[in-house]
């Protein structure tokens, strides 16, 4: 039940900050989600590494014994620049295919919106449709709070609100097939 609600929420959070659809089982953007929190998670606690108490053995060479660590944090920064850029660069793909009339290529299935030919409306899209040619700095701002939006929602468990709200709804389905 917990994973179900947990789902759900990431699954409300990524539509609304950039307008992804989430799959139900094996969803990249999830796994990324949950890889980067895992990372995180791991790096965050105090003294987890030597270097933590020993500073200075950030100098200390790769192939040295006992450096697994920069191992470690190489990979953390990688899944980081991905949960920044991935999901950004799927909503301006999206943006470009619909504008361009192109189909979108990784999408599933179409949207109402996109059988419309208008992009699917979210907090990325609609900033992106705002900034002017060039600007960089726009651009970045909206990629940090969609990521941040996007980040938050699936790292945190849900909010008691949401997640009780959602388990009252799961658990009235059966007795209630209209819900659906």
């Amino acid at each position: 039940m917990v994973y179900l609600v947990n789902r759900t929420a990431g699954a409300i959070i990524l539509r609304i900050s950039h307008g992804y659809d989430v799959k139900w089982q094996d969803d990249p953007f999830i796994e990324l989600a949950e890889q980067a929190n895992a990372s995180f998670s791991v790096t965050t606690q105090p003294g987890r590494f030597l270097v933590d108490v020993f500073p200075f053995l950030q100098h200390v060479p790769d192939w040295f014994p006992g450096t697994t660590w920069k191992e470690f944090a190489k990979n953390g920064i990688k899944l980081r620049e991905a949960l920044y850029n991935i999901p950004y660069e799927w909503t301006k793909s999206q943006m470009v295919c619909i504008l361009t009339h192109i189909p979108p290529l990784l999408t599933r299935k179409y949207s109402h919106s996109q059988r419309e030919g208008r992009a699917i409306t979210s907090f990325v899209s609609d900033h992106l449709s705002d900034v002017s040619p060039g600007d960089s700095e726009t651009e970045e701002i909206v990629r940090n709070v969609g990521v941040s939006l996007y980040g938050g929602g699936i790292y945190d468990s849900p909010h008691p609100w949401l997640r009780t709200t959602l388990i009252c709804y799961w658990l009235q389905v059966p007795t209630r097939p209209s819900l659906l």
